[in-house]
């Protein structure tokens, strides 16, 4: 009988992820979909994920230059197909701030000639036409007021910021929130060593079996959000022919 003292330790696999905040989905503490997704793929003891918070331009830039493993919650033209999950993880959702009675958002033609702001690192304009302008900023709360007054028409985020920030400047009765207005496929980036290109074949042989048991969109509840962010069962080839 070989005592246990003598059996060869396991070795754990360190994968650093790199990721912006996003509510719900990726936050400090180690809480939510994207985090959850990642430990049933890569449980503990075999791997050890090493989460590093960054802003999103920067968290994309250590990937690049396989600073990182994993990044998370980017989108289809952001970094090369190849590597990138090859079915998209969500759906992100976005939605509206405008000033009440002013604009109603029912397609992409919706957007056509209105000036539209986003927080940085968005790029909603990638995902849209024919807008009047699009500018970036950091602050929610200076946004709000650029279309309290007019200086803007629509602001694109998630309600769960929007509908915070506009009960602190009590603007509740002067702007209105419209719902998933714009829907975007994100995906899970990996770096181009051999090494990450194992992480990423052993993730899109883990989703698809997560999805086809219905474990995604428990997932996707679990963590507040809609069945309308559940990703189809497509290829990124499918989606981005």
């Amino acid at each position: 009988v070989i005592s246990a003292s003598f059996l060869p330790a396991q070795e754990v696999e360190s994968i650093i992820v790199v990721s912006d905040t996003w509510e719900n989905f990726v936050s400090e503490d180690g809480s939510g979909y994207y985090l959850d997704l990642l430990r049933l793929t890569y449980p503990s003891p075999q791997y050890e994920l090493k989460l590093s918070i960054l802003p999103y331009s920067r968290a994309l830039h250590l990937i690049n230059n396989k600073q990182a493993d994993i990044v998370l919650g980017i989108w289809a033209n952001e970094h090369p197909h190849s590597l990138l999950s090859k079915y998209p993880i969500e759906v992100d959702l976005y939605d509206a701030v405008s000033r009440k009675g002013q604009i109603q958002i029912s397609n992409i033609a919706s957007f056509d000639d209105l000036r539209v702001i986003a927080r940085v690192g968005y790029g909603a304009d990638n995902l849209l036409n024919n807008l009047k302008s699009y500018e970036e900023y950091t602050d929610i709360g200076v946004m709000l007021k650029m279309i309290q007054h007019g200086r803007a028409d629509i602001l694109l985020d998630y309600s769960a910021e929007l509908e915070l920030a506009m009960n602190l400047q009590e603007l509740d009765d002067v702007l209105v929130i419209q719902r998933n207005v714009l829907a975007e496929h994100a995906y899970f980036g990996f770096c181009s060593k051999p090494s990450c290109i194992e992480l990423k074949q052993k993730f899109d042989q883990s989703f698809i079996k997560l999805h086809q048991k219905g474990l995604i969109e428990s997932l996707l509840i679990e963590n507040q959000q809609s069945t309308d962010a559940l990703p189809p069962l497509k290829t990124i080839e499918e989606l981005y022919p």
